[in-house]
């Protein structure tokens, strides 16, 4: 078997949210949140792990299309908004790396 080497490396790129962390418990909690007071079920933490991707909108607009329909953009516009307000300065409460993230980084 041949040893193969990259040369220097200045930089490697990962991706974050997914990759070295599990941020699946803090969205979930989030969508409850937003959703639960607007008369909607709870979405399970399984459900927001298949909804993750593209973005606070299109996660916010999966939210609705799982537990009804999509308000009016207006009303959809103020929630998304209302979501990452209420998100963001709670984003790392249950957010984890995931096992061996860490370790994988040294």
């Amino acid at each position: 078997m041949t040893e193969h080497t990259l040369g220097h490396i200045d930089a490697l790129i990962f991706d974050f949210d997914g990759t070295l962390i599990d941020s699946a418990p803090d969205l979930h909690a989030a969508a409850i949140r937003m959703l639960v007071p607007l008369g909607r079920r709870e979405v399970s933490v399984k459900e927001i792990q298949m909804m993750i991707g593209d973005g606070v909108p299109k996660l916010v607009e999966r939210c609705f299309v799982a537990t009804g329909e999509i308000p009016p953009e207006d009303e959809f516009q103020r929630h998304v908004a209302a979501f990452i307000k209420d998100y963001e300065p709670r984003s790392s409460e249950l957010t984890k790396p995931f096992p061996g993230a860490i370790d994988a980084l040294k």
